[in-house]
């Protein structure tokens, strides 16, 4: 069963450095204000460029106003279900379709979260 992805890459993102056993703290600038990102490479590039290597196993990136289902809904470019008209999400099951020429095509199917997965 396909869980939410609820962070989206193209979304303004923040940088978390999670500690072990600690609260997550977010990224700031010397104004102490939170540096927020255009997107997920632009974060990633600053993180690479300005923080040291071994702090990026503790780097995580979150969105900075977090939306229930972003990531699905970049993913399936906004699909909805006929039924329901609810977002739909990957499902990560892959199904083969044969072509008249007798190729192989590989299709991702998509569930509806609440015909599919009854959530």
């Amino acid at each position: 069963m396909s869980k939410p992805n609820n962070f989206a890459t193209t979304k303004p993102t923040v940088v978390l450095l999670v500690m072990p056993d600690a609260e997550p703290k977010v990224l700031k600038d010397s104004d102490d204000s939170i540096m927020v990102f255009a997107n997920l490479k632009k974060a990633q590039k600053h993180v690479a460029n300005r923080i040291e290597g071994e702090f990026h196993p503790l780097i995580e990136y979150a969105n900075h106003e977090p939306v229930h289902g972003a990531g699905d809904r970049e993913e399936t470019h906004n699909r909805r279900c006929l039924k329901c008209n609810e977002f739909l999400r990957p499902s990560y099951r892959q199904t083969k379709s044969v072509m008249p020429d007798g190729s192989e095509m590989a299709v991702v199917e998509l569930d509806c979260p609440r015909c599919d997965l009854n959530e």
